[in-house]
């Protein structure tokens, strides 16, 4: 088969062609330090550059969660330890009006007491972190205790709140009041020792069951024991997944990076090395011009 001079003046056009846009990808590359554009530059690695983007956007949103389920544990923390010390009082108080010889005035005092101990319990199972109250099990914006003429109620439920940390990783972040107060039913637990300690206190005559009273009161602060100790587990459990998803977050994001971004010092070399390749392919064509026009005029 003969090869006719028309035909490798075509492949030498093509080539040229071919060299010229390549140098222009390269330049386009380094100017925007990006090696992917468009799909089209690289469908293999831009469709292993879409896998990580998505990959990186599911671990800012668990990043996201466990943002906030650490606020929410700490809060609860903070919130389990201030009524663990109002258990700790009204136990002290409690002793105190067990004693036969206390004074009238002790016990006044002891009703005050006991009084604000109540308040603050009812506004401490109130807490609430942004809009959200925590220990109203999934009932978030409705206050979960209620002190009204007729007692203390409960207005929440019993139900946990889990929050997604990772892949099939999942984490509790609230402790149902019912939990905390030791209540079930009709059965309104501390609040119910309370309000006969105030009974006491305010001159009635103390139950033959009182030591009864004290093992709740007991029971009570061993409960919230209990429950911070379930708290700080969480915490725990939280904050190591933080590490472990900030570790893999990064390393994808390198991995993205190796697929999207530029070497700007292996990519001049490689523009250099394109120009060169242009260079001589345009002095082919140059030459297969010059002799094509020597051809017409001979």
């Amino acid at each position: 088969m003969r090869v006719t001079h028309k035909s490798i003046t075509y492949k030498a056009i093509v080539n040229m062609q071919r060299s010229l846009r390549q140098v222009e990808g390269k330049t386009d590359e380094i100017s925007t330090g990006r090696k992917i554009s468009l799909p089209s530059d690289d469908p293999s690695q831009a469709t292993r550059a879409l896998k990580y983007q998505r990959k990186i956007a599911q671990s800012q949103q668990y990043s996201r969660n466990m943002d906030t389920v650490v606020d929410r544990l700490n809060q609860t923390e903070s919130a389990l330890g201030e009524i663990n010390a109002s258990v700790v009082q009204i136990k002290e108080i409690s002793l105190a009006l067990k004693d036969p010889s206390i004074t009238a005035e002790e016990a006044n005092n002891a009703f005050e007491q006991l009084s604000q101990l109540e308040e603050q319990l009812v506004k401490l199972g109130n807490t609430k972190i942004g809009d959200q109250y925590i220990f109203g099990g999934s009932i978030t914006t409705t206050r979960p205790f209620e002190n009204t003429d007729s007692g203390i109620f409960y207005r929440g439920n019993t139900s946990e709140i889990t929050v997604e940390m990772g892949d099939n990783i999942s984490i509790a972040t609230n402790i149902p009041g019912t939990t905390i107060f030791s209540m079930s039913g009709t059965d309104k637990g501390v609040f119910d020792s309370l309000d006969t300690l105030l009974e006491v206190a305010g001159g009635g005559d103390p139950p033959e069951d009182f030591d009864t009273i004290l093992d709740e009161i007991d029971g009570l602060n061993n409960t919230v024991i209990n429950a911070r100790a379930i708290n700080s587990n969480r915490g725990f459990r939280a904050e190591s997944a933080q590490e472990s998803l900030s570790a893999e977050q990064t390393s994808v994001e390198s991995v993205l990076a190796s697929i999207m971004e530029t070497d700007t010092a292996l990519a001049l070399t490689e523009l250099l090395s394109l120009q060169e390749s242009y260079q001589l392919t345009l002095n082919v064509v140059n030459k297969a011009f010059q002799r094509s026009l020597v051809d017409v005029l001979g």
